[in-house]
């Protein structure tokens, strides 16, 4: 009885993982991309970071006006994020989160984020990114 009762409990907890790992696979590219722009951001390499943007943000943002929003965010002291939410609808994904920053001029160490992409030629871009 005991040995049913624990292959039972087995198959439940393989049931459960089961898509959770999925879904942690198939949306880890865009928290790849997402860690990579945070980071590039802190590492003041801001021109390989505004290629990791749509097409949209680049026709709407100079990669001036992007230099002068990124001096301007939490950003440039990134140190580690974590996602509460990880989702994909199409070509659409979405990323939510707390973003751990270093900068004491913060009030908050921690920062919830909200970063959009979008799949542009089979490669997710960062279509938006809000911090509060």
């Amino acid at each position: 009885m005991k040995k049913v009762v624990l292959f039972v409990g087995l198959i439940i907890l393989t049931c459960a993982l089961v898509p959770i790992g999925s879904a942690l696979l198939v949306t880890n590219p865009l928290a790849n991309v997402a860690e990579d722009y945070f980071l590039l951001i802190s590492q003041d390499k801001v021109s390989e970071a505004y290629q990791l943007t749509s097409r949209d943000v680049q026709a709407e943002v100079s990669l001036l006006d992007f230099r002068e929003m990124c001096r301007e965010s939490p950003l440039e002291e990134y140190v580690d994020v974590s996602w509460d939410y990880r989702g994909i609808e199409g070509k659409w994904g979405e990323l939510q989160g707390m973003l751990e920053t270093g900068d004491a001029s913060y009030p908050e160490v921690f920062v919830f984020v909200n970063v959009e992409l979008v799949q542009e030629n089979g490669k997710w871009k960062i279509y938006s990114v809000d911090l509060w």
